[in-house]
């Protein structure tokens, strides 16, 4: 029998309440993988690496992927001759996500060899309440099941597509992430903190592009930010607020992640 050659892997990340941090340590751990940040990874010129296997984890913002994860796709060497892997966390559906990642690699001469999605809890504050407890647990139970059947895929190299539905790949990713990304550089302005603050800068140090600064102990956001909700998130006060809508909302953060899993995703 042919012994089959294992492929040397890399498993690179971005989460904002840890869906896709979950997600990517659980494959990069049965690959035996290492796993790396993308906010991290992101700051290099370039992005080498001599594995032939990537696997890239990510969330879904508004049926595309987040602008970090497209930058560093962009920024990754010798595409051409590797197998890449995308998988995706979303609490409603990918739509057109990898078709962009795809762009964005062909433009380079590489290809997505195979793509996934999970069904993940929403965690986009500004327009969801959090779910209930009740509601999380069916999502976590199906998660097992989910993430065993994508490692499998991804250890025996299987040329998986995985497209989402016409309406939302075709209007929902061709329209509204086409408005998301016009309206990024505007979308923190409705962030502030309560006077409950207790200026512990964890906010700071979670954020992924560096998007925060502390004046006086308190947040003060400077229009860079990813929309990846991890300040409002994981605020422990939860003094964090976006307008008023979000004051009575309840907060998510996957259970199995912490606050220094975040800050280690920011490079902080």
């Amino acid at each position: 029998m042919k012994r089959r050659t294992i492929m040397k892997s890399v498993v690179y990340y971005f989460t904002g309440t840890g869906n896709s941090l979950v997600a990517a340590r659980d494959i990069a751990n049965a690959l035996k993988a290492e796993l790396f940040p993308i906010p991290v990874e992101v700051k290099k010129d370039k992005i080498q690496t001599d594995a032939q296997k990537i696997v890239i984890v990510f969330p879904v913002y508004a049926w595309g992927p987040p602008v970090i994860v497209r930058e560093f796709v962009k920024k990754i060497e010798e595409v051409a001759n590797k197998k890449i892997f995308v998988v995706t966390t979303f609490g409603g559906s990918a739509g057109a996500t990898v078709d962009f990642i795809e762009k964005d690699l062909s433009e380079k001469g590489g290809t997505v060899f195979s793509n996934y999605g999970i069904r993940m809890a929403d965690n986009c504050i500004t327009l969801f309440n959090g779910s209930t407890e009740e509601k999380l647990k069916p999502i976590f139970e199906s998660y097992v099941d989910r993430i065993d059947l994508i490692i499998k895929g991804i250890a025996d190299d299987l040329p998986v597509h995985e497209k989402g539905g016409f309406f939302s790949r075709v209007v929902l990713s061709s329209i509204v992430y086409r408005f998301f990304l016009a309206g990024l550089p505007n979308m923190d302005k409705k962030f502030y903190s309560e006077e409950k603050c207790t200026k512990c800068g964890i906010c700071s140090k979670i954020c992924p592009v560096g998007n925060i600064d502390l004046v006086d102990g308190r947040p003060v956001w400077k229009g860079s930010c990813e929309q990846c909700m991890a300040c409002i998130q994981w605020c422990p006060a939860e003094a964090i607020q976006h307008g008023k809508k979000t004051v009575k909302r309840r907060r998510y953060r996957h259970p199995d992640v912490k606050i220094s899993d975040m800050i280690k995703h920011a490079g902080n």
